[in-house]
């Protein structure tokens, strides 16, 4: 609730700024992502019982905030701000999906080095003529999909979580006890340091 009330409050008080404080946009947005945090609350709950419960009201409040700062630099004739309140709902969707169906995460430990693979591709893909989006507002990391166009260093963060949670979570003595040490920190091999 606090964390709702964070972004919901920051998005009120935008409306206010622009003098269209508490429209019918205004309470169709508020609704939307409250139902989608309550059901992705009640989701981890139900399948994720030993999930962090401090995560979700943050990554929430984070985000209001954020489509509240999107909402207050939309210009007149835009609709920048709901768009990505629409982004929003299509990730929630996608992670109860995946919390939903993925019955134990340790299954990813077999994909730890393949993620890191396809993470250097996705990071790579925004150079490869033809498929490049060319620099767009100075940046020089998007790719085209039709007349679309993507960020494939988004779908990269999520790949490198996976290989590092799963050689961290692999290599964890060895990172911890093998190596030299140096005043009071003990650092690994270079064999464990490389990756």
């Amino acid at each position: 609730m606090l964390a709702l009330s964070v972004g919901i409050g920051a998005n009120a008080l935008v409306g206010v700024d622009q003098q269209k404080a508490f429209d019918a946009d205004f309470w169709f947005q508020s609704s939307l992502l409250a139902a989608a945090a309550l059901a992705f609350h009640l989701v981890l709950r139900f399948r994720a019982k030993y999930a962090d419960p401090v995560i979700l009201p943050l990554v929430v409040a984070l985000n209001g905030l954020g489509l509240a700062m999107i909402h207050r630099l939309d210009r007149v004739g835009e609709d920048t701000g709901n768009n990505q309140l629409r982004w929003t709902l299509v990730a929630m969707a996608v992670s109860i999906a995946v919390i939903w169906f993925l019955k134990d995460h340790r299954v990813l430990r077999r994909f730890t080095y393949i993620s890191l693979a396809v993470s250097a591709v996705l990071l790579i893909l925004p150079l490869v003529p033809g498929i490049s989006a060319g620099e767009i507002l100075g940046a020089r990391v998007w790719i085209k999909f039709g007349s679309m166009t993507f960020q494939p260093g988004e779908i990269a963060k999520i790949t490198l979580a996976i290989f590092f949670a799963g050689y961290l979570s692999s290599n964890r003595d060895l990172i911890l006890l093998a190596g030299r040490k140096v005043g009071p920190i003990q650092f690994p091999g270079s064999r464990t340091w490389a990756p």
